[in-house]
């Protein structure tokens, strides 16, 4: 490595854990592709703690010098994976800040907007973890060409609340019979910006796609059932070609004889 630094980087994957350290110190300034970004990214859970440590410095030095687009091309691909990175601690923290980053939430915006293929809605669900992509939950809402991924970000603006899987648990079905069955469990974090609702919601119930338009009477039903408007959106909707678009729609209109809510979480007020 001495008399070939260029080298530095291929001895990222050397197997002798010295080696890997000694090129992670030897790396320095902008990570010039989302391979190099990942590879350093990669051994901040490195089986050898003392590359571990290593990389952590590397990525302190490297990753705020890194442009937003490699950052971005990588990170779609590694937050699939971090879950499973048992062995990192405190070098998570690279991670964390680096996508924290406004430039890279945009970028990983766009990314997420533009996916037609693969699991971007996965990708989509675990990136909400970081409250820099909360700017950007109106754009996905309206403009992004995957379905799914609206369909979660209505969901995250008509809550205000954002969710990411983050295992499996065992939920009872029966215990009195030992019956019981495997169900995800989701983790949350608090939405605080200011979002026009009404108008994602609206939005959302005259979506192209069935899989929004239930998003957004499942935000209805949740949280303002009971407003004139709520009504509207049912009948508008109660002949979708959708049978689950159909089924929350009559659900909104057999509640309707209910009591209307003196305000409602999702900012539509009932009409006088």
């Amino acid at each position: 490595m001495l008399r070939l630094p260029d080298l530095r980087y291929l001895f990222i994957f050397h197997r002798d854990g010295r080696m890997r350290e000694a090129a992670l110190q030897r790396i320095t300034g902008a990570l010039e592709s989302p391979f190099l970004f990942a590879a350093v990214a990669m051994r901040l859970n490195d089986w050898a703690q003392p590359v571990r440590f290593a990389a952590f410095a590397c990525a302190k030095r490297c990753f705020p010098l890194t442009s937003a687009e490699v950052i971005a091309d990588a990170a779609a691909s590694l937050v699939l994976h971090q879950d499973s990175w048992g062995r990192w601690g405190v070098e998570r923290q690279a991670m964390e800040t680096t996508l924290a980053r406004p430039d890279v939430a945009e970028e990983l915006a766009r990314i997420l907007c533009e996916g037609q293929i693969g699991p971007v809605s996965r990708i989509f669900r675990l990136v909400l973890k970081n409250s820099s992509i909360d700017p950007h939950l109106p754009q996905l809402a309206a403009n992004a060409r995957q379905p799914w991924v609206r369909a979660v970000a209505v969901r995250a603006i008509a809550d205000m609340r954002a969710a990411w899987l983050v295992g499996m648990e065992w939920q009872w079905i029966d215990k009195s019979m030992g019956r019981r069955a495997r169900a995800p469990r989701f983790d949350f974090r608090d939405i605080r910006l200011s979002f026009d609702k009404a108008g994602v919601v609206r939005a959302a119930a005259s979506d192209a796609s069935p899989i929004v338009r239930r998003a957004a009477l499942t935000a209805v039903i949740q949280h303002w059932r009971g407003c004139k408007e709520a009504q509207e959106l049912a009948l508008k909707l109660i002949s979708d070609p959708s049978p689950s678009v159909r089924e929350r729609a009559v659900f909104i209109l057999s509640r309707i004889g209910g009591s209307v809510a003196p305000h409602d979480r999702i900012g539509i007020p009932s009409s006088q």
